[in-house]
């Protein structure tokens, strides 16, 4: 039984993430922080840094799911 509560957790997991990049993605976010002059000059890229803060609001469901907020920010 917790098999199937895990597999459904990790799926849910998934599927927000995917939702969050496709939303960066159709949005162009990546272009419009490069054009604002947010560029990466060494470390983590800017996209991510704010797919991390992006997901934050979402936390706290995650957290109901029981799911680790470090496997979201695992970004492709």
């Amino acid at each position: 039984m917790d098999t199937i509560q895990e597999f459904e957790n990790k799926q849910e997991v998934e599927r927000l993430q995917n939702k969050i990049t496709s939303f960066f993605n159709d949005f162009k976010i990546g272009s419009i922080l490069n054009v604002s002059g947010i560029l990466k000059l060494r470390g983590i890229s800017p996209i991510q840094v704010l797919m991390s803060i992006f997901i934050l609001p979402f936390e706290d469901n995650l957290a109901k799911i029981g799911s680790d907020h470090a496997i979201l920010l695992k970004f492709r």
